[in-house]
Parts: C-alpha cells; sequence; structure tokens
C-alpha cells in the first residue's frame, strides 16, 4: 500500500479496469487521491473505487468512459484493443531483462498474431478485411 500511495502523489491521472466492484476500496489512501489534481477514470463496469469516492470526482460520475458515448462502442469493436493490452500486460510480466522506460509499440508479427487471431474466430473479420484493402 505505501508504494501504491507514493506512486499516486505525482500522477496526472488514475485509470481503474479491474470489473470488480469495490476493488480499490482499502487498497491506497483515498482521501488522498480525492483531494489531489489527478483525472479519475473508471474503465470497469463496476463502481471500482466504491463510496468513500464522491461520483462527482470521477469521469462520468463512475461510469465506464464507454458509456459516456451517445452510441457506446459495440464490444465486438473492443475485444481486438483488449487483447493487444493483455499481451502487453503479459509482454510486462513475463520480460526476463525487463523492458525500457515510455510507450513500447507492438512489433508488426505481434499485432499480426492478433490481427490473425480476429481473422480466424473474431465476428468482426469480415469488416478487419474491409479495412485493410
Amino acid at each position: 500500500r505505501a508504494a501504491v500511495d507514493a506512486l499516486l502523489a505525482g500522477v496526472w491521472c488514475v485509470v481503474s479496469a479491474t470489473g470488480i466492484k469495490d476493488a480499490l476500496t482499502g487498497e491506497f489512501d483515498m482521501v488522498k487521491l480525492i483531494a489531489s489534481p489527478a483525472l479519475i477514470a473508471n474503465m470497469g463496469v463496476e463502481d471500482e473505487y466504491g463510496a468513500a469516492m464522491p461520483s462527482e470526482r470521477v469521469l462520468n460520475q463512475k461510469k465506464p468512459l464507454n458509456f459516456m458515448l451517445g452510441e457506446p462502442t459495440h464490444l465486438k469493436y473492443i475485444d481486438p484493443t483488449m487483447a493487444l493490452s493483455n499481451y502487453g500486460a503479459w509482454k510486462l510480466v513475463t520480460a526476463k531483462d525487463g523492458l525500457p522506460g515510455g510507450i513500447i509499440r507492438p512489433t508488426d508479427m505481434e499485432e499480426e498474431a492478433i490481427f490473425e487471431s480476429i481473422r480466424k474466430y473474431g465476428v468482426i473479420r469480415d469488416e478487419l478485411e474491409e479495412f485493410f484493402k
């Protein structure tokens, strides 16, 4: 908890994406985060911050950001992005010698492997092919 509190002290934004109600309750000093100038967003479907976090302090009143849109993005279009995010998380966890700081773009080969999986199993394969024409 001390490490998380230290990290939160200097951040410009905090984004949660656990999908678990109250997942962040008790995980850090909520009072300090509330008082900070940090932008706070909840990407999960549930209220991950819990009752201690006032809804007006979180973008879109704690609702998932996608639902701020007049027509929310369909899950079938989010899946490829989530696959890439999950791959990035796996890469961070399994990197034997660490990774350089900053933004790390997937290689063309890594990106193509994800697209190939979508072509084979995804519901947007036809639309994906149109995109790459």
